[in-house]
């Protein structure tokens, strides 16, 4: 790759690293919106129906609202908030209550309630929970009370069925995007642990090559000079043969050292394969790698890095598997090529 290229890629990267939280911190923020508009708009309308119960409308929203928000900021970062039990009761108690007290303009804020119920309550009883929130103006149409008997809402005057579906649209509505920006959530902090792994298997191997190759060439240039500094005064040609020694030596360790960090400033197949493993890993499968002889993965060899990405992808959108195996051959023109198949094989060497 050339420098050119390098530069072009790293304000990309940076670019694309940066729309990442980008696109959290907006979701997120269009996520509470919604929370908080529903009932709001709620508010307004019950206001414009029937002021004699708007003061316990406000005061019902304003508590729904502290509660189901602090429930959804919970959710969207995918935890459970601490004593949630009880500020899901608390939550239900005030909206069972606004509901006998407000009567049928109430019955769509039953959404914000159900949600909260998906949220905090984890498993199957979830949507069991959820269900009932919303069939809880069914409940209360069929209760006989006069509130909700009323009909004064020519926008609540609707069959129980179509109360029920409105309630249950408005769940997925305000629920799904929590979901969503938790999965978004999910996926950011999956790939800067990847990324942190790869930092960190890069910097051993790195280590690991210094060690190997410089610190023994290092060592042996020391034991020349030394050995050279105490023939210099009895034997200088001695010496001077020595010297020329500890210079070709240090010329070897010189390009070594060059070759190591080019190697590293290009991308080489072996961060691409570490990459993939690291991705179908993340997916709950294992994976393994199988190398033809011959073939060096700190190599650059652009053709075989460009199709490892998108075979990854298409591996990955297939039917999951529990067994992925690399295999890294040569095709018939010699050049290298890397396939994913979905069996094990019977020996294979995973990733180190």
């Amino acid at each position: 790759m050339s420098r050119r290229s390098d530069e072009t890629a790293q304000p990309t990267r940076a670019t694309d690293e940066a729309a990442g939280p980008s696109i959290i911190r907006i979701t997120t923020a269009g996520a509470i919106a919604a929370s908080a508009s529903f009932p709001l708009i709620e508010l307004t309308r019950i206001g414009a129906g029937d002021v004699s119960h708007v003061r316990y409308a406000i005061l019902a929203t304003t508590a729904v609202l502290v509660l189901h928000l602090r429930h959804v900021v919970f959710g969207l970062r995918n935890e459970r908030p601490r004593a949630a039990s009880w500020t899901l009761a608390a939550l239900a108690l005030i909206t069972l209550g606004a509901a006998i007290l407000i009567g049928r303009g109430w019955a769509l804020q039953f959404a914000p309630l159900a949600v909260s119920t998906l949220i905090v309550v984890r498993g199957p009883a979830a949507v069991g929970l959820a269900g009932l929130v919303a069939l809880a103006p069914v409940f209360f149409l069929q209760s006989g009370l006069p509130l909700w008997g009323a009909t004064t809402s020519a926008l609540i005057n609707l069959p129980a069925a179509n109360v029920v579906l409105a309630i249950v649209w408005r769940t997925a509505t305000l629920y799904v995007p929590v979901r969503l920006v938790s999965a978004i959530r999910q996926l950011e902090a999956t790939r800067r642990e990847l990324e942190s792994r790869a930092v960190q298997r890069t910097r051993s191997r790195v280590e690991a090559e210094l060690r190997g190759g410089l610190g023994r060439a290092l060592e042996r240039i020391i034991s020349e000079g030394e050995s050279a500094g105490a023939v210099a005064h009895h034997d200088p040609g001695a010496a001077s043969i020595q010297v020329r020694h500890l210079a070709a030596d240090a010329r070897r360790a010189l390009a070594e050292a060059r070759r190591i960090v080019a190697g590293y400033r290009s991308a080489s197949l072996r961060a691409d394969l570490e990459a993939a493993t690291a991705l179908l890993q993340a997916s709950g499968a294992r994976v393994h790698l199988i190398v033809d002889a011959g073939i060096s993965l700190d190599a650059a060899t652009e053709r075989s890095r460009g199709a490892i990405r998108p075979l990854v992808l298409r591996t990955l959108q297939d039917e999951a598997k529990t067994d992925y195996t690399i295999h890294v051959g040569r095709d018939e023109t010699g050049d290298v090529q890397v396939s994913v198949t979905c069996e094990r094989p019977r020996s294979a060497e995973v990733l180190p």
